[in-house]
């Protein structure tokens, strides 16, 4: 017997999440956000991946991790386990990359050029 959860008939409690759904890509176009990112910031997936502390290398990995956590349905652990990271090392990229937005003109630029660079290979 295959039951499946009515959400509408529980009183107070909805399906949907507190992200907003209908800017999410598919899981498949993943591979597009880390693809343009490694791009744009003249890095292989690898470099990424790695486990250096350098700027050069922790700064693109937090804006992969951001734009693959506001973009995607994967969960932080999966995000983390791309990058041998763990789930709150996606946590505190995602924070950091929105506080940076809010504050620095130059990183909300540099995430606008990316986001439509990913936009413009997605179609």
């Amino acid at each position: 017997m295959n039951l499946q959860l009515n959400y509408m008939a529980i009183p107070g409690v909805t399906k949907s999440t507190n992200r907003d759904r209908s800017k999410l890509l598919t899981r498949f176009e993943q591979d597009i956000i880390i693809e343009t990112a490694c791009k744009h910031f003249s890095r292989t997936f690898s470099d990424l991946c790695n486990s250096s502390k350098k700027r050069k290398v922790v700064y693109p990995r937090q804006v992969i991790m951001y734009f693959l956590s506001e973009y995607t349905d994967l969960t932080y652990l999966c995000i983390g386990k791309l990058f041998g990271r763990d789930h709150t090392t996606v946590i505190h990229s995602k924070d950091l990359i929105k506080n940076f937005i809010k504050v620095e003109d130059a990183i909300r630029n540099e995430i606008a050029e990316i986001k439509e660079k990913i936009i413009s290979n997605h179609i």
